[in-house]
């Protein structure tokens, strides 16, 4: 197996983009301005699925996400080891914040 070495931010920024790019055979994300915090156009755009498929998978937690007011909004790392990794530990994490 390969080592990767990262020496700045924005270098992991672009391997992470990189891969979440190959993964979905994608040749580039979209638009993204900031590019740690995608909503949920950018999410359902990247992940070529439908908004009220991506509403779905909030509601069922099965995405990793996060809330503020009444928008939804998701961290690219998080999204890209969910697909990695086929996450579906979200209701596991409420469940942690929610015991502590």
């Amino acid at each position: 197996m390969s080592k990767i070495i990262v020496t700045t931010q924005e270098e992991l920024r672009q391997l992470i983009v990189e891969s979440l790019s190959a993964i979905l055979h994608k040749p580039e994300l979209p638009n993204i301005p900031n590019p740690e915090i995608l909503n949920i156009e950018q999410v359902a755009k990247l992940l070529d699925l439908s908004i009220s498929a991506v509403y779905t998978k909030v509601n069922k937690r099965l995405i990793p996400h996060f809330k503020r007011g009444k928008r939804l909004y998701f961290h690219l790392a998080e999204i890209s080891n969910w697909v990695q990794n086929g996450k579906r530990d979200s209701i596991d994490e409420v469940l942690y914040k929610s015991d502590k």
